[in-house]
């Protein structure tokens, strides 16, 4: 592995985890719910155009629904569930 794509990884892994330290902090403000929608939102503004102009490729939403869904509840209601529980709110 090249110093280039060990920084490369360094850098995803910091940023993923900075998305669970800012939900610590943010669901006992603002709630689970506000936050889930809040991120879900994010993310879907950030992901969607990457796909649809970097990728130059159709997502086909439909044809793999199933997949799309596994990934969804995985990232997006999963995390929050626990946040939720554990806060006391679920």
């Amino acid at each position: 592995m090249t110093r280039s794509a060990a920084a490369r990884w360094l850098l995803l892994a910091t940023l993923w985890s900075l998305q669970y330290i800012f939900m610590r902090v943010a669901v006992p403000v603002f709630g689970a719910p506000p936050v889930a929608e809040c991120r879900g939102l994010f993310s879907a503004m950030f992901v969607v155009p990457w796909l649809l102009f970097v990728l130059h490729d159709t997502v086909q939403l439909l044809r793999h629904w199933r997949d799309h869904l596994a990934v969804a509840l995985t990232n997006n209601v999963v995390p929050f569930l626990c946040f939720a529980y554990a806060s006391g709110e679920g």
